[in-house]
């Protein structure tokens, strides 16, 4: 982990996730576990507006 916080994800967990350069991914605490997976992409709540 560097100085900033920045974490470097292995290419085998990469692959595994389909994570991308700009991915944003989630760390969650689970039964005592930290799990790491792809972030979900919340609906944005004014696409419906979008050109009104």
């Amino acid at each position: 982990m560097t100085s900033k916080g920045q974490i470097t994800i292995p290419l085998p967990v990469r692959e595994r996730l389909s994570l991308k350069p700009g991915d944003h991914v989630q760390f969650l605490f689970e039964e005592g576990k930290t799990v790491i997976r792809p972030a979900r992409n919340a609906p944005n709540p004014f696409r419906r507006w979008i050109g009104a």
